[in-house]
């Protein structure tokens, strides 16, 4: 049975963050590349997609992985020295419960398969840039980020502060705005890893 972790927004946004997770203090020394194909299925206008995927290429650059986007009208390529994922942004999550009106990201997949596909939901990203008067395209690009980081990390990975911090209130978002969401030092290991065994 195929699974997703969801990205969420508490209904009343009162869901803790404190501090910012330890993060990578050096840039790697090996480089590795991640291939991004983007599907704007909410027809966001260019400029705010534009922001977002730079600030997803800030947040991998931080972790020695170089990303590059392509045209979400191409075909994801069965194989290949770097690893190719889909990143998909409708205008909300649909009817699924019991978090379909906050839900802000999902990465289907399953502890046996992991999955290729990151989706953001459009609506709930500008409904929390708005509250916590965000630019939206710095939500957006850190909601790819993070849904991304669940397609290259082992199933259900989550922790207590940032980029893959579950759940948002308004310390995550003045984090954001700083842009100082990043990676633990175990979870950047384990995407070099796994973009290292890809291009081997």
């Amino acid at each position: 049975m195929r699974t997703s972790y969801a990205f969420t927004v508490g209904a009343l946004m009162t869901i803790g963050l404190t501090s910012v997770a330890r993060t990578v203090s050096a840039q790697p020394v090996d480089s590795f590349t991640l291939r991004l194909y983007l599907h704007n299925h909410a027809q966001i206008p260019r400029p705010i997609v534009s922001r977002a995927e730079e600030e997803v290429s800030r947040v991998y650059k931080q972790v020695g992985v170089t990303t590059v986007w392509v045209d979400g009208h191409a075909a994801l390529h069965p194989a290949g020295r770097d690893l190719e994922l889909m990143v998909i942004i409708n205008s909300q999550a649909g009817d699924e419960r019991p978090f379909a009106g906050d839900v802000m990201g999902r990465a289907p997949g399953s502890p046996l398969e992991q999955g290729r596909i990151a989706f953001a939901f459009y609506d709930p990203v500008d409904r929390f840039a708005r509250t916590y008067r965000v630019d939206v395209a710095v939500v957006l690009g850190y909601v790819m980020a993070h849904e991304i980081g669940h397609l290259l990390l082992p199933f259900g990975t989550h922790s207590e502060t940032g980029v893959m911090r579950a759940r948002w209130d308004s310390p995550q978002a003045r984090h954001a705005i700083m842009g100082r969401l990043q990676f633990t030092p175990e979870q950047a290991d384990f995407i070099r890893k796994k973009l290292r065994m890809t291009a081997s």
